[in-house]
C-alpha cells in the first residue's frame, strides 16, 4: 500500500518542478527581450539625438 501512496506525491513533485522551471524560463525569455528592446530604443534614441 505504500508505493502506492507515494506514486501520487512523486508524480505531482514532478509535475510542480516542471511547471516552475517552464515558468522560470519564460520569464527569463521574457526579461531578455525586454532587455533587448530597451537598449535597442535607448541606443537608437541617444544616436537620433546626437545628429544635428
Amino acid at each position: 500500500m505504500a508505493p502506492e501512496a507515494s506514486a501520487p506525491l512523486l508524480g505531482s513533485w514532478w509535475m510542480e518542478i516542471i511547471v516552475v522551471g517552464t515558468t522560470g524560463s519564460a520569464l527569463a525569455v521574457f526579461l531578455l527581450l525586454t532587455v533587448i528592446i530597451f537598449y535597442k530604443a535607448i541606443k537608437r534614441y541617444v544616436l537620433l539625438s546626437r545628429k544635428p
